[in-house]
């Protein structure tokens, strides 16, 4: 019977907290169970570090195998926990020495041939909702606080086209992102703090109808509608917008012949399309 502990971390929200793998190996029935309130994710580590080991040259404990992610009350999630998972098997069964492993903390995806994963990063985001998108979708929330678009939006582009099309609830909880660049969710049984340091763009018609102040189409809005139309975007949520530019009609010859344009430095945090 043998116990080993590895030191890894969870996410949740800004935070990282520690979390300890506890793999118990003892000399009974063939069984692997995976413990400590883990997602389907996190589960299914059992096939991805069975595979990745027996692709590496090690050999997977035949014996009856219990790991636990504590805290119990914490939740886990994503691929991070393959590789403590997998250095705590191979202690157990003294395929690895264990003596320094407490003086580290391991997180890692495996692949299915044993390769490492690292976390990578690409390009930087941008994201596009429809304006039917749920206040939920956009800012986050769920019974698991998850990130909303704003938050996976962080150090890209949020735009918004159809403005005022917004849910009223989404448009106003812009407001607190756009001026800390974080956001704060609460639940019930979770709360969660995420970054939302957005540049966001957004597009909108000038009325309901979208000709006002075309040049050959007439438009049929009422001076009623459009002020109806507008004050859809309350004035706390214009004064956090940098830059207004009203983008006149185009005929297909000019958007032909249009120069390509380059971005220019500083970038304002809000740009609003008319």
């Amino acid at each position: 019977m043998t116990l080993v502990l590895i030191h890894t971390r969870a996410l949740d929200g800004l935070q990282a907290p520690p979390v300890v793998v506890e793999v118990h190996v003892a000399n009974d029935l063939p069984a692997f169970s995976l413990v400590g309130l883990a997602d389907a994710e996190v589960r299914e580590a059992r096939d991805r570090v069975r595979a990745a080991l027996l692709s590496s040259g090690f050999e997977f404990p035949a014996r009856r195998i219990i790991v636990n992610l504590a805290p119990a009350d914490l939740p886990k999630d994503s691929g991070r926990f393959d590789l403590p998972i997998a250095l705590s098997l191979l202690a157990a069964s003294g395929q690895l020495p264990a003596q320094n492993l407490n003086d580290y903390e391991f997180a890692g995806i495996l692949s299915l041939v044993g390769i490492f994963n690292p976390e990578r990063f690409g390009e930087r985001p941008f994201r596009a909702p429809h304006h039917s998108a749920s206040p939920t979708a956009v800012i986050g929330g769920g019974s698991q606080a998850l990130p909303g678009e704003i938050s996976l939006a962080t150090g890209g582009v949020l735009f918004l086209d159809e403005l005022p099309e917004f849910d009223r609830r989404v448009l106003e909880s812009l407001r607190e992102p756009l001026e800390t660049g974080e956001v704060h969710i609460a639940r019930a049984n979770r709360r969660a703090s995420y970054p939302a340091a957005f540049q966001l763009v957004a597009a909108m018609n000038p009325c309901p109808c979208g000709y006002q102040g075309h040049p050959t189409r007439a438009c049929h809005c009422t001076p009623k509608q459009v002020q109806r139309y507008r004050n859809r975007l309350s004035g706390p949520l214009l004064d956090r917008i940098d830059l207004c530019i009203e983008v006149p009609a185009l005929s297909s010859t000019d958007l032909a012949q249009a120069a390509p344009v380059k971005a220019q430095a500083p970038c304002m945090n809000a740009l609003l399309r008319l």
